[in-house]
């Protein structure tokens, strides 16, 4: 009876959940079409028809909410913001029709990308972004295209190419923020904020862009939409994909409304339809090319950072390699560091190592280092550098601690490693300990690895000396 009781009570909660999801959807697709009605040009389809894009990006990135409920959902947004605004009741059929047509092609062929692709981070990944922008709004084209020749009272040829010209628009800059804002957006803007205010040469790209915009709509005439194409290039070699989708999002948007306006393209003659849809079709081509330079420049910094970390780390056991250890420990005590409480240097030997090797076996020895660094990792902090000197012999260098905190930082490390149980498959668990010897510099900025390794090793074989297993202390400094 509890456990139907319990039950009952999940699903109303999930019911009342899927409600307001499903109420949620209906307000973002009716809000985004009312926004999209507005900027109809008289005579003619929304110049910035977001509907479409926000729903096909929204159900990619939460896939939970692509549900038949959240479908209909959408579906009956359409319906009301079409109603609202004056349409009739066929027209607003086929256009929900249609609008639903290019989600839904849209969403299972960006479903059947990799996250990575779909996520824009691989060379190709914009160019698969073009083609699936391309079958959505065709899609959309073969229910509408009849319904937009009307609309505009222009030949079915003109009326098609003018919806898959709008429909292909407002997919490629609008989907693309969609697909690449990060989950942790919140501190990500923040840092990205704080890097472009503290270097005015990051701030160039943006200001050269704003100009470049605005020489456009001044000048105006059919040449005046790539004037902002050097800039565009170099703010995608300057900031971040998202940030980036985000600077091709405003470009669109304020080339399309001075278009919109008269002011790129002159309105009121013969060929304006036909000038009109060229200059949509060129607005979403000319954003492939700088998002496409985003996602190469993150593709080649992955794999930079992959060789970088495969270089710096130990393939055993995952922490720093020697000469990374070296290297970066050297450098951090080169930085001038404030109110510092001194640093601090272990060198660690693990105890009788050879005869785990001897009696159990080469593997047993590996499991034995992976189990040790594996203990010692989970007490260390974030700012500690641990590293493999080589065979069995560790070393570890702690910024910003006093001498007190030291010891009983390595103590801890003993203490974890001898309570760290290694299995040995088919036999008793294997029990291992450490020795380590230890020093600690009171003037983090004075000190110098060179001199406090050696001090510290010498600490290390006193340690071994009186019986191993314990922390051996430099009193010298």
């Amino acid at each position: 009876m509890g456990a139907f009781g319990r039950t009952s009570t999940g699903n109303a909660r999930d019911e009342g959940l899927g409600v307001v999801a499903a109420l949620a959807v209906a307000a973002l697709v009716f809000f985004a079409a009312l926004f999209g009605i507005v900027t109809r040009p008289l005579g003619l389809l929304a110049a910035i028809w977001p509907v479409n894009a926000l729903l096909l990006g929204l159900f990619v990135r939460r896939r939970d909410l692509a549900r038949p409920a959240n479908w209909l959902a959408a579906a009956s947004g359409l319906m009301l913001a079409g109603h609202v605004t004056g349409d009739s009741f066929v027209q607003n059929i086929f256009m929900t029709v249609a609008n639903l047509m290019g989600v839904v092609t849209g969403y299972l062929l960006l479903r059947s990308l990799d996250a990575e692709d779909r996520a824009l981070r691989r060379p190709l990944s914009t160019l698969y972004l073009l083609l699936i922008c391309t079958a959505a709004a065709l899609a959309s084209t073969i229910v509408g295209g009849s319904l937009a020749a009307e609309m505009i009272g222009q030949s079915l040829p003109l009326g098609f190419a003018f919806w898959f010209a709008t429909e292909f628009c407002n997919y490629a800059i609008i989907l693309p923020v969609l697909l690449a804002v990060p989950h942790d957006l919140t501190r990500r803007s923040t840092e990205a904020v704080r890097r472009i205010a503290s270097d005015r040469e990051r701030i160039a790209p943006l200001a050269v862009l704003a100009v470049s915009i605005t020489a456009a709509i001044l000048v105006g005439g059919a040449g005046a939409i790539a004037f902002p194409v050097p800039a565009l290039l170099w703010c995608s070699l300057s900031y971040g994909l998202f940030p980036m989708s985000l600077l091709m999002l405003t470009f669109s948007v304020t080339m399309m409304s001075a278009q919109s306006l008269g002011l790129l393209v002159t309105a009121d003659h013969p060929g304006m339809l036909a000038d009109t849809i060229s200059f949509r079709l060129g607005i979403a081509l000319i954003t492939i090319g700088p998002l496409t330079v985003s996602s190469i420049t993150i593709a080649r910094k992955e794999l930079i950072e992959r060789l970088d970390r495969a270089n710096s780390l130990d393939s055993l056991t995952r922490v720093l390699a020697r000469h990374a250890y070296l290297d970066r420990t050297t450098r951090m005590l080169n930085r001038p560091v404030q109110a510092a409480r001194g640093v601090a240097v272990m060198m660690i030997d693990i105890d009788h190592f050879k005869r785990f090797n001897d009696l159990h076996g080469h593997a047993a020895g590996d499991a034995v280092l992976i189990g040790v660094t594996t203990a010692i990792g989970q007490e260390l902090r974030k700012s500690d550098l641990f590293g493999r000197l080589g065979g069995e012999e560790f070393a570890i260098t702690l910024f910003d601690i006093d001498r007190d905190s030291a010891m009983a930082m390595a103590e801890r490390l003993r203490l974890a490693v001898e309570g760290h149980a290694i299995a040995d498959p088919g036999k008793a668990p294997l029990k291992v300990t450490i020795s380590i010897g230890l020093v600690h510099h009171a003037d983090s900025e004075a000190a110098r690895l060179a001199n406090l390794l050696p001090l510290a090793d010498a600490e290390l074989y006193r340690a071994k000396a009186a019986g191993r297993n314990r922390v051996s202390v430099c009193e010298q400094l």
